[in-house]
């Protein structure tokens, strides 16, 4: 028969299993400790109100970026439909397009096209696309991702460089060490599949092999595209139009107008405006849905997404309208 331990060994062994735990448990005691502070963004520094900043619900990360970007061929994707919206992008020659499937779940894209690096930004609450330079003045190039928050009810991207936040909708640092810098913007079309690769059939296309499992033929925000909703309140809400108008919005000179799509729709295809002491031309396809828009026939970048964001950034914003209005001139080319 095997003796009994004594007292004494017991005592030994319940010692070592609760130092055995501690050893088990204290790294995710100390992940735990460490959360708030790896996940804080630095609000010291900033040119908006940090209060104005708010939790958009996901946390960071949550939504995860794309960082490895793979692409095929117009040919291939099976999983586009003709009336797939994609985000358009040429630069230096080459384009590419990039599913609103496949951004609905990820709202970021860093990338590079022959050699520039890129980020390409969805906001589904405001339905806006916007492509920028990753390349910042003082040499960086940052990588981005989705912050879990909001201004203005619109994404708000931060740097894994500086931990910097930044607004999508105009591309600029509202806390953190590049408080106050703006990104260069890169004129994007939002437009058909269909109408894009017969235009470009070359373009290459963000596939569905992003690392992540998503299901990209469900679309998360259908409900709230076919509604009203403002998810996040807004500094300034201007009623002018209804809240999820989709316009193309244009800054030039200081001034800011909105061009309502639904109005342009019965417009010329090519439409001559002015805009401060910018002469610009405005190209919509019903079609397609596709807005642009040029000054001195080089495409400029543009806004188009919900009213109630180009509103809240640019609250002095005009809209167009089909009447002419003194001192500006609009006619079909």
């Amino acid at each position: 028969m095997r003796a009994a331990p004594s007292v004494a060994a017991m005592s030994g062994r319940s010692a070592r299993r609760r130092a055995g735990g501690w050893a088990r448990l204290w790294p995710i005691v100390v992940a735990l400790a460490l959360h708030p502070l790896l996940c804080a963004f630095d609000l010291n520094h900033h040119v908006v109100p940090p209060e104005e900043i708010r939790d958009g619900g996901p946390a960071k990360d949550a939504i995860p970026a794309v960082r490895d970007p793979q692409f095929v061929k117009a040919g291939q994707p099976a999983f586009l439909e003709a009336n797939d919206k994609v985000i358009g992008v040429v630069l230096e020659g080459r384009a590419r397009a990039y599913p609103i499937k496949i951004l609905n779940w990820h709202e970021v894209v860093d990338d590079s096209i022959e050699g520039t690096p890129l980020a390409v930004t969805f906001c589904p609450l405001v339905q806006g696309a916007a492509v920028y330079r990753r390349a910042v003045g003082d040499g960086q190039t940052l990588v981005f991702g989705v912050s879990g928050k909001l201004y203005q009810s619109n994404l708000v991207l931060y740097d894994v460089n500086t931990q910097s936040l930044w607004s999508q909708c105009d591309g600029r640092a509202l806390t953190g060490p590049l408080a106050g810098q703006k990104l260069s913007a890169i004129p994007s079309t939002v437009t058909t599949w269909e109408a894009w690769s017969k235009k470009h059939p070359a373009t290459d296309v963000l596939g569905i092999d992003t690392g992540y499992t998503r299901d990209y033929g469900v679309d998360p925000y259908w409900g709230y595209e076919h509604g009203a909703e403002i998810v996040s309140p807004v500094t300034h809400l201007d009623e002018r139009l209804d809240a999820h108008e989709i316009v193309l919005g244009i800054s030039a000179d200081g001034q800011d107008e909105a061009f309502p799509l639904s109005k342009l729709a019965g417009a010329p295809m090519l439409l001559r405006v002015r805009l401060g002491g910018t002469n610009l031309t405005i190209n919509y396809d019903a079609g397609s849905g596709a807005a642009r828009a040029s000054a001195a026939g080089e495409r400029i970048p543009a806004y188009e997404g919900y009213w109630f964001a180009w509103a809240a950034f640019h609250p002095g914003t005009e809209i167009w309208s089909p009447a002419p209005k003194a001192g500006r001139r609009a006619a079909a080319n």
